[in-house]
Parts: structure tokens; C-alpha cells; sequence
């Protein structure tokens, strides 16, 4: 054999090793998926939306405005739940969502099924008593998971990510970087970066660049943030001067300590954010 043709016998086995499938995992089952979660989504819900969201339940003025929207009508929506799966294929937990600007949360219970492809379904009864149904597909082992809500007038996506099942607010201390997306009504696009300093008892201080109603404006605040047995939290940022508003966040510490998913609490706002630490 030549070493021309050496080459090409060489060159075409390293062709064929670059093009080769990727390997479906296998293997997985709802034992993947145990222990603590939180679960956060933004994103519209449909005039045709025919029960609740994310868990939560539409909230009864929600529900009859949307009944007198014509088709094609969207509202904004975003939501942050916490939720335990015990490993079996059962679940809960609490989930709060703020729909056209109102907010609403409850408990939850469920069931979750995965594949052995790590596809999966999971379905929610909220606190209504409307069940709700997700298609789903597990990730990393089951730190995360992709969902989608198949219900009429949803198809929104959602990211959940392993959390923590205890914690206290002197674990969270540090600088942390914050973004948040989303909507304001009656102000359209609202978004931000910046970064958000914790002491550790429960003061904080954060200095943002942010993007809302076609205007871009530099804001500094102070507030607090208070961390529950759970891992839920609040968190409140008051500006120190201008025209900008105070806001109020629930959020979820995940599970290193270093990343918290956010959503925006005060009525007419549909804002979702993470924090991570820097």
C-alpha cells in the first residue's frame, strides 16, 4: 500500500468517526427525578385558554376577560413554582403565576412519568381542582428538566432546575449577577442586567441597567431579601432616586446556592430573572 492510499484509508475512517450518530441515552426512569425543583416560565396564554397555567389557577377575572377576547388574543404570563418528586412518579408543591397582570398561587399535587428515552410526560391537579398537562424530557441525569404545557391556549415551554431543601438567608452572601425579561402592561418590553450584592442578613443592594417602556435608564436601589426554611424567598429593590418603582420578587434558591430563579410579584408585570453569583 502506498502512502497516498494510506492517506485516504486514514482520512475517510476519520470522516466516517466525525459523522457517526450521536448515542441516544437510555435508561432513564422517574427515579431520575427526586428530590426538590423549582419551576419557572414566562411567555402569552391564548383567549382560548381553557383552565389553569403553570399549575396555578387563572384567576376568575382573568378567566371571564379572556372569554370575551375575539380569537388570536394573547395575554402575558409568567410563573415560578416549587415542586418534590418522591422518585416514584408523584409530586408537590406550590406554584404562583400572574396572568394579564394578576397574580395568582396555590398548591399543587401531580404525577410524573418518564421513558426509558428520557422523554416523559408530567400532569398537575391545581389547587381548583383543573388538572393540567406537560410533555417533558429529562436532562443531565435529572438535575433539569424541559417542559411544554399541552393544555389549549398554553404550549408554553418551561426550564426546571434542581434546588435545595433547606436553607437560611446567611447562605446567600455575595455579588450576584441579576437579569430579568419580560413584560410591563402599558409599558410593553421590559428587561434589565446588573448586579445585586447580599450581606448575608438580609440587606441588599444592586445597581441595574434597564430597558423598559422604549427607554433605557441606570438605576441603583437598597432592600432586603428575606430566605425561607424551604428555599423560597422575597427579595425587594427600592430605588435610591428617579422616577423608577420599587420592586418585589419571589424566588427559589437552587441547588449549589449560587443561582436563584426569580419572578416579578407586583400586579401588571410579567417578569421572570435568574441571579447568579459572580
Amino acid at each position: 500500500m502506498n502512502a497516498r492510499n494510506a492517506w485516504k484509508i486514514c482520512a475517510g475512517l476519520a470522516l466516517g468517526m466525525t459523522l457517526s450518530p450521536a448515542q441516544a441515552v437510555t435508561g432513564c426512569s422517574n427515579y431520575w427525578l427526586s428530590g426538590v425543583y423549582g419551576l419557572q416560565f414566562s411567555g402569552s396564554a391564548g383567549a382560548d385558554l381553557s383552565g389553569g397555567i403553570g399549575g396555578a389557577v387563572t384567576p376568575p377575572a382573568v378567566a371571564t376577560s379572556l372569554a370575551l377576547e375575539s380569537p388570536g388574543t394573547t395575554y402575558s404570563a409568567a410563573g415560578l413554582a416549587r415542586i418534590v418528586m418522591d422518585g416514584s412518579g408523584n409530586l408537590s408543591g406550590d406554584s404562583a403565576v400572574i396572568l394579564n397582570g394578576t397574580w395568582s398561587e396555590g398548591l399543587v399535587t401531580g404525577t410524573y412519568n418518564v421513558n426509558d428515552d428520557c422523554s416523559g410526560s408530567l400532569v398537575l391537579t391545581d389547587s381548583g381542582g383543573g388538572v393540567q398537562h406537560f410533555d417533558a424530557v429529562v436532562l443531565n441525569q435529572g438535575d433539569s428538566i424541559v417542559l411544554m404545557q399541552t393544555d389549549r391556549g398554553t404550549g408554553m415551554s418551561f426550564v426546571v432546575k434542581r434546588a435545595r431543601n433547606s436553607c437560611q438567608t446567611s447562605d446567600l452572601v455575595g455579588t450576584f449577577g441579576i437579569r430579568t425579561s419580560g413584560t410591563i402592561m402599558g409599558a410593553g418590553a421590559f428587561s434589565s442586567i446588573g448586579t445585586v450584592t447580599l450581606d448575608g442578613q438580609g440587606d441588599a443592594t444592586s445597581a441595574e441597567s434597564r430597558f423598559s417602556g422604549g427607554a433605557y435608564s441606570q438605576v441603583t436601589t437598597t432592600g432586603t431579601i428575606g430566605v425561607n426554611v424551604d428555599c423560597t424567598l422575597t427579595l425587594t429593590l427600592t430605588p435610591s432616586s428617579g422616577s423608577a418603582s420599587q420592586v418585589n420578587f419571589r424566588g427559589l434558591v437552587l441547588t449549589n446556592q449560587k443561582e436563584i430563579l426569580l419572578l416579578q410579584s407586583d400586579s401588571g408585570t410579567a417578569v421572570t430573572g435568574s441571579q447568579i453569583a459572580q
